[in-house]
């Protein structure tokens, strides 16, 4: 009601209550609300976690699809999106592939995985690192799109501390074939490079190729540390399955603090959901 509407206008969707939002199947709130958006009789769809709505990224999609072209706005907890605006579609498909991931990976966020990387950044960067933001990253199958080359320094805004360590871990066996990362060994210790807009959206671009840097492919549930300076890039997904990985980046505590005070939260809210790419890996 504080985003404009009155209290007769709202209404409450719950009966999928009790049910797994792994499908839509069965789940006539989740249908009905998703033909009501596309009638164009829906001005917001609200909820304290709206990738709950459907924690398949088919009918996720569908419902960010519908939204865009009837102009409905997404509003979770974290902030208001408009499936029309870049930034935020790249946000909440996000929100979306990790509620999802979470069906098959329990407990994905509170894993011993997060306790062990912190551990591994403190003994790498020093005991004053804290974790700073996470991400999910999802290379569909057959996009064949490649991640440019670019330093994660480049997205972030500048820090008295620039100590940074991103633990890039495999949720599925990573391959040249559908896009491990690439690395250039020592680019951390060197000037950052000049950076352009890579097209559309957002996605930062430097000069470097494969002769500079050294594959890494990974089995499910391996890992690697990247400093934020670290040139890195990877090859699109030619195959039929997906590639999918979860980030774990940590900083001084301080400079995560320096960081919120400037309102830069990494694409929660503010001014970080503009100046960073959120598939850049």
């Amino acid at each position: 009601m504080s985003l404009g509407w009155r209290a007769e206008q709202v209404e409450v969707v719950d009966d999928d209550q009790n049910q797994s939002g792994a499908s839509a199947s069965g789940r006539g709130g989740f249908q009905r609300l998703v033909s009501e958006v596309a009638l164009g009789q829906v001005g917001a769809v609200l909820g304290l976690e709206v990738s709950r709505l459907a924690r398949s990224c088919v009918d996720w999609y569908r419902l960010l699809e519908v939204a865009a072209l009837a102009q409905t706005l997404i509003v979770d907890e974290d902030g208001v999106y408009d499936p029309n605006h870049y930034n935020d579609r790249l946000l909440l498909g996000l929100k979306g592939t990790l509620s999802e991931a979470e069906l098959h990976f329990p407990g994905l966020r509170t894993s011993v995985a997060y306790e062990r990387a912190l551990a591994i950044a403190r003994e790498i960067l020093g005991a004053d690192l804290a974790f700073d933001f996470d991400m999910l990253i999802d290379k569909a199958p057959h996009t064949a799109t490649p991640t440019p080359w670019h330093q994660d320094c480049a997205y972030w805004i500048d820090l008295p501390d620039r100590r940074a360590a991103s633990c890039w871990i495999a949720l599925d066996d990573a391959t040249l074939e559908n896009g491990c990362m690439w690395f250039v060994p020592g680019s951390h210790e060197l000037p950052m490079r000049p950076h352009r807009p890579a097209g559309p959206g957002g996605a930062l671009a430097c000069d470097a190729s494969e002769s500079d840097g050294v594959a890494a492919p990974l089995a499910a549930g391996a890992c690697t540390f990247h400093a934020g300076a670290t040139l890195h890039y990877s090859r699109g997904n030619s195959t039929g399955t997906r590639r999918r990985a979860l980030i774990i980046n940590f900083r001084p505590q301080a400079m995560v603090e320096y960081e919120r005070a400037r309102g830069f939260d990494h694409g929660k809210d503010g001014p970080g959901r503009e100046n960073r790419n959120p598939l850049t890996r």
